[in-house]
């Protein structure tokens, strides 16, 4: 059996990673300010890289048995432009805190998912027009209440 010290101990205790974030398509300036609150965070964070497109997005996160579910249509395993943004494993304070600070920085990003038993066997692209989808109906609400407010 192997001795820790006191100090050891105490290093390792301070480490808390808290879950897992996985960049699709940032710019290099974006994933760094995304990276730098994560690092402080103690989020794990990953960008994308182009094998991950034909990957499940619970397999680009690290589980291996998101496999994919039903039929794929070929145009769904090809990669997009938009930014988007995965996280796994990330409680509902730390999330808050998470995305508050990037809030604060002035990072945005309209299209971010949290990984669930529903989309993590979706592949990228479907997961990216389902939330562009979402994306729309919620702008378009807000659009609408612009519009009540003004009349």
């Amino acid at each position: 059996m192997f001795a820790v010290s006191p100090f050891i101990l105490g290093c390792i205790m301070k480490i808390k990673v808290t879950g897992s974030v996985l960049c699709y398509n940032f710019s290099e300036e974006k994933f760094e300010t995304v990276y730098a609150v994560c690092k402080h965070e103690g989020i794990k964070i990953r960008r994308a890289e182009s094998c991950d497109f034909a990957k499940t997005v619970g397999q680009a996160m690290g589980f291996l048995n998101a496999g994919i579910h039903g039929d794929v249509k070929e145009e769904e395993t090809k990669t997009f432009s938009d930014e988007m943004m995965v996280l796994a494993n990330i409680s509902g304070t730390s999330l808050n805190t998470f995305l508050k600070k990037l809030r604060e920085l002035g990072v945005y990003i309209p299209l971010k998912a949290t990984l669930t038993a529903a989309n993590m066997s979706w592949l990228p692209a479907q997961l990216c027009e389902e939330l562009k989808k979402e994306h729309e109906m919620m702008t378009a609400g807000k659009s609408e209440d612009v519009k009540k407010d003004a009349e």
